[in-house]
């Protein structure tokens, strides 16, 4: 288990939205979040096989959807 702010979460859905096309809620772009985290952190390497699961559209949060463009 990996804890991750609230910025780490919207930082983890721009990306998914920018480089992936993915539209997530930010409490599905979460799992990104702590996958990023513990790269960062060295308990991952990028040789290691991770799944990421995502859940909610983006559309159920307006407000951090229109912090996307940002």
């Amino acid at each position: 288990m990996v804890e991750v702010t609230d910025q780490h979460a919207w930082n983890a859905q721009r990306i998914l939205a920018r480089q992936e096309g993915l539209f997530v809620e930010p409490v599905g772009a979460t799992t990104l979040a702590g996958v990023l985290a513990d790269l960062e952190r060295g308990k991952l390497s990028a040789d290691d096989d991770v799944i990421v699961i995502l859940s909610g559209t983006g559309r159920k949060d307006a407000v951090s959807a229109a912090g996307l463009g940002e």
